[in-house]
């Protein structure tokens, strides 16, 4: 499930109200069985040995190296910071209205961090090699679409809000 268009030249455009409103609703739709499989996935990050964040940051910044450009501070407290939010936001996946409220702060986070909307398919391309590196055999396609899934709707709501705060 993609959800991001593509204009010309090659930037993301940010999603449509329509667009965030049904991503939030989807949200508030994630079965007890999706929530429950997102909750293991993240257990089994949280167990495996080795730095997930710095999994994660390897492999943006070796498809784009510019990306490095990004993040001037400590990334080991950069690190640190991704892995923490992402367990939140997985931790919050049965209390959808929190983790909207998680997602729109993050959103405008990543705007005053200069994140554009194309940066998000970066994002999400260094997460499921991440997590496909850091799990092994313990991620399968399966739970490869659900997380990428669950990213992407996470995303539209962070695009969005993103998008209405730099307009303002």
């Amino acid at each position: 499930m993609h959800s991001s268009a593509v204009n010309e030249s090659g930037h993301s455009r940010a999603p449509g109200n329509q667009m965030a409103l049904d991503a939030e609703q989807r949200l508030y739709e994630l079965s007890t069985e999706t929530v429950d499989r997102l909750l293991d996935i993240w257990r089994a990050v949280e167990e495996a040995d080795g730095n997930f964040g710095e999994m994660f940051y390897r492999l943006l910044f070796q498809s784009s190296p510019q990306a490095a450009g990004l993040f001037p501070g400590d990334m080991n407290v950069q690190q640190q910071r991704l892995t923490e939010t992402l367990g939140e936001a997985v931790r919050l996946a049965g209390e959808p209205r929190q983790l909207i409220l998680l997602l729109r702060a993050t959103g405008v986070r990543h705007l005053h961090y200069q994140v554009t909307q194309g940066h998000f398919s970066l994002m999400e391309s260094a997460l499921i090699d991440a997590l496909r590196e850091h799990l092994g055999t313990r991620f399968d396609g399966a739970d490869e679409d659900l997380f990428r899934a669950f990213f992407n709707l996470m995303a539209v709501v962070m695009r969005h809000v993103m998008a209405r705060a730099g307009s303002a």
